[in-house]
Order: C-alpha cells, then structure tokens, then sequence
C-alpha cells in the first residue's frame, strides 16, 4: 500500500510522522520521489497540476488537503471514478474559525461564534458527491 504526499504548503514530515504512527503498512512517499507511479495507492494532495492524479494509473482514492476539493474539481483530467475524501484535520479547522472570527466585523449577529463553524450540520453520514 503506497500513499503519496504533495503539497506545496503543508509539511511532509509532520505528515510522515502522523501517518507512520497510525500504521507501519504504508508506504509513504513524498513529491518528487514517488519511485513507480504503478504502486501509488493513495494520493495525499493540496492544488496538484492538472492532469497529475491521472498520471497515477492505479490511484483508488484521492485525499484532500483543502478545506474544499474545488482545487481538485478544476482538473480536466481528473479520474472521475475515484472517491475524494476531504480530510478534517484540527489544525485546520482551527486556522479557519480563527480566520472567519478575525474577518467578521463586531458586533454583529452574522458572526460565527468560536467552535461553531467547525460543528457538523449534517447526521455526519457519508454522501457521494455528485460531479
């Protein structure tokens, strides 16, 4: 099992130590050493060029780095069989309430109160996203 990282802005290491904490089993490789892109799994990825997931013959599943998968919607190469799963990761929930709170204008009842943006506001049931 090979899940490769890319992204431009996060880090591969605290990524890398995550990920081998949780399981020994998975290869874990980073941009631009991925060796052959035949034994990539997983992709890991924040804003990767147009047609670089298709370039992975074998890819089951596409994670998202994002707070959204628009970066990833934008691909005209896109596989558009495979799920993409947008990760929740706490340090960013975290950075985006604190953005939402430093961009809203006070007093006012628009604002989002510390914690609310990151609450669920479905039954938290997976739904396949339609493309």
């Amino acid at each position: 099992m090979a899940l490769l990282f890319r992204s431009t802005v996060d880090s591969a290491a605290r990524w890398r130590a995550q990920l081998t904490r949780l399981t020994e089993q998975l290869d874990i490789r980073v941009w631009p050493e991925i060796g052959n892109p035949a034994e990539i799994d997983y992709a890991l990825v924040w804003r990767p060029e147009p047609g670089f997931l298709a370039s992975l013959p074998n890819l089951k599943l596409i994670l998202s780095l994002g707070a959204g998968v628009d970066h990833l919607l934008g691909d005209p190469l896109l596989p558009r069989h495979l799920p993409i799963v947008r990760l929740v990761d706490p340090h960013m929930t975290h950075a985006r309430d604190r953005t939402r709170m430093a961009n809203c204008p006070a007093p006012t009842s628009r604002c989002i109160s510390p914690g609310t943006a990151s609450r669920p506001r479905s039954s938290g049931q997976f739904r396949p996203m339609s493309r």
